[in-house]
Parts: structure tokens; sequence; C-alpha cells
């Protein structure tokens, strides 16, 4: 219930659930939001820990660890920032999405830092991917991920990703600029994900 659209919807919503249970009026003002606290270290961001996540990713998880290793674990503070919570103006709760979702986004994590040209550390002509480009825009469809990848602004560095609908990834850069997106379970979500047309009018 809490991530129901912006604060004045989610009040509304919120309000308008407690009225029916309880069979008096609650005005949307009444309702107190949550207050958030993150459980990982509050210094540490996913985009200050690119190399740090992909050693975790590929390496073993220890057998035991300190409460102050797990809040500093790179795996940790990406899924409490990536899955869990959207550090904004302040804390707030990211539209839940499936295991298998959140595999596909860091599965790409683990293919390297990039930036919205989609370049990474791995090289972009496997076979698996698919890669239209026109000038500054890109459109990358990856077959084992299912992944569709738009890149809207070439060499722009990706410093923050929102999921704001489930599977619709938005990528900005520092000045809050939608640079990117991804769609997840893209042959599910587009007519032909792997054929794409490009086409420009005027």
């Amino acid at each position: 219930m809490a991530n129901e659209g912006d604060d004045e919807r989610r009040s509304k919503v919120i309000a308008s659930v407690a009225t029916r249970l309880f069979g008096a009026e609650i005005p949307p003002d009444a309702v107190n939001d949550e207050s958030l606290w993150r459980a990982t270290d509050p210094s540490l961001k996913p985009g200050d820990l690119v190399p740090q996540l992909q050693e975790a990713i590929d390496a073993d998880l220890p057998a035991f660890m300190t409460d102050d290793e797990l809040k500093s674990h790179p795996l940790a503070v990406w899924v409490e920032l990536e899955i869990g919570l959207k550090d904004g103006k302040r804390l707030t709760r990211r539209l839940p999405i499936t295991l298998a979702a959140a595999a596909k986004r860091l599965a790409a994590e683990r293919e390297g830092p990039k930036t919205a040209a989609g370049t990474s550390c791995r090289q972009p002509d496997e076979p698996y991917r698919h890669v239209l480009e026109a000038r500054t825009m890109k459109a990358t469809y990856d077959a084992r991920t299912d992944t569709l990848s738009i890149i809207l602004k070439a060499d722009a560095a990706v410093v923050e990703g929102d999921e704001d609908k489930p599977g619709v990834i938005l990528d900005y850069d520092g000045d809050g600029n939608l640079v990117s997106l991804e769609i997840l379970d893209a042959s599910t979500r587009v007519t032909e994900a792997r054929r794409i047309e490009f086409e420009t009018v005027g």
C-alpha cells in the first residue's frame, strides 16, 4: 500500500481503505506516512560499489559475517537500494518485483559499469546480443536475460536506476536526465524483441 504513486495519492488510498475498515471518515491529511531507515551503511551507494559488487557476485558468500560486515557488503547494499528502497529526498519503498526480475538486474550489473551508450567490460558483439544504432541512440536486446535496453543519450554515465513500474527501469545521469530505459521480460512485453526498426521523420 505504501507504494501507491506519489505521497498525496498514497495518502488518499490509505485514507479510503481506513474509512472502509473502521466505518468512520478518515481524511487523507490524517494519514501519517511511514519512516524508513537503512539497514546497511547509509554512506554506501550502489554506484560507488560497482567493482566490489562484480567481485561479490562471482565470489562465494562467506559462511559467517558479522553485523558490520553484512551492513557494508556490496550485495546487501545493492539489494536494499535497488530492490527494497528508493533513496530520494527520503527513503521510500520500491515497487515489488519478482525474484526472476531481480536476478536479471543483478546479472546485468555483473556485465560491468555501463554508460548510456551501453558499453561494458564485456564484448558488445556476443551472439546473444542484438544491437541497432542510430547516431547517439541505441537499442540492444539481450536474449540471454530477455532484456531490451534503449539508449537515449550516448556516453552519459548512468548514476541512478528507478523501476517506476514493474519490469521497466529508467536510468538517469547525474543531473537527473533520463538517458536510457530497460525493459525486463521483453519478449512478453513487445511485439518482437529481436526485430527493431528505426525511422526518422521530417
